[in-house]
């Protein structure tokens, strides 16, 4: 009797711990982009919109840095801090 429970528990894991971890996965992708993003915004705010001094802080090439913005969505927010910055 035991044998038989303990199969059928090990069939029901896998799709137990799918179910749990899909959430959690994209809760964590999600921190993980957001953090990257917080990340380019602070560092490209810290040189006063200087993407080349960005870069090098950073540790990154520029044209890394120029992808990272494109793919994060940045360029509007950079651009109006970069306009206030500028004032």
């Amino acid at each position: 009797m035991f044998r038989g429970s303990l199969r059928s528990e090990r069939k029901r894991i896998p799709e137990v711990i799918g179910a749990s971890m899909t959430g959690s996965h994209q809760g964590y992708y999600d921190s993980v982009r957001a953090a990257k993003r917080n990340i380019i915004r602070s560092a490209v705010e810290q040189v006063s919109a200087n993407y080349g001094e960005a870069a090098r802080l950073l540790g990154i090439h520029v044209n890394n840095l120029h992808r990272l913005i494109r793919e994060f969505d940045l360029k509007p927010i950079l651009e109006a801090a970069r306009s206030f910055l500028l004032r």
